[in-house]
């Protein structure tokens, strides 16, 4: 979980200024195989300075995603991994504080390499699968360093 202070100029012009966030993850490996199977979960709930307007559009005030995951281990430090986000929010432009509408599925393709045991980098491709384009297709770079 987590708290966050918004300074990204998108979000603030809608009056975004924080967030509260649980995350669970759990993973299951398929006995002796290389696989695992695992399901994440992303709660939070998005801090405003003001009341909502029309030009705020889908702003939402809370979000459920739910991650299936699938990875297969190459060795111990290299693996392969794919997951689908379906993910429910809460707009504000709703009377309902509660309702949680659907948003478009989208799907994300990597690797995944332990430089150390502390060390984990993961490039991975994100898309919507049923709206395969160019435009709407983004490169990321995710780094997990273990302090403790």
């Amino acid at each position: 979980g987590g708290v966050s202070y918004i300074t990204v100029p998108n979000y603030k012009v809608i009056g975004e200024y924080g967030s509260l966030s649980y995350d669970l993850a759990t993973v299951y490996n398929i006995k002796t195989s290389p696989y695992a199977i695992g399901l994440d979960l992303s709660l939070s709930y998005f801090l405003y300075d003001r009341d909502y307007i029309a030009s705020d559009r889908s702003a939402s005030r809370n979000s459920v995603a739910l991650y299936p995951n699938f990875k297969y281990n190459f060795s111990d430090k290299t693996s392969m991994n794919t997951s689908l986000n379906i993910s429910f929010a809460n707009p504000r432009s709703r009377a309902d504080e509660w309702a949680l509408l659907p948003k478009t599925i989208s799907q994300r393709f990597g690797v995944g390499y332990a430089y150390t045991r502390d060390i984990y980098l993961s490039p991975y491709v994100n898309f919507f699968p049923d709206k395969l384009s160019l435009d709407r297709t983004t490169i990321n770079f995710s780094t997990v360093f273990s302090l403790l």
